[in-house]
């Protein structure tokens, strides 16, 4: 999700209030923490609203740059390892 979305700003700020952080699960990306985020789909807008389905993140959590990524599934049964593990590959 982009920084400005308020699907974006909303994982961020769950997953910081639920403080249920885990490292990475990439041993490269020591500095990182990952967080489950549940049901975000009520805070993602589209064109065409009654076509909308749920949506989970997993929020990333850069601890030495203290910057956070947020990457969505639809796919409701995914662990955060498998959400993160999944955008890792695309990299």
């Amino acid at each position: 999700l982009n920084k400005n979305m308020e699907a974006y700003e909303q994982a961020v700020s769950i997953a910081k209030e639920q403080s249920y952080w885990r490292d990475h699960p990439n041993k490269k990306r020591k500095q990182q923490k990952i967080a489950l985020v549940k049901t975000l789909g009520c805070h993602w807008r589209s064109d065409a609203p009654e076509e909308d389905v749920e949506l989970n993140a997993c929020v990333v959590h850069d601890t030495k740059k203290d910057e956070y990524s947020v990457f969505v599934t639809t796919n409701l049964s995914r662990t955060t390892r498998q959400i993160v593990m999944t955008y890792e590959l695309k990299a």
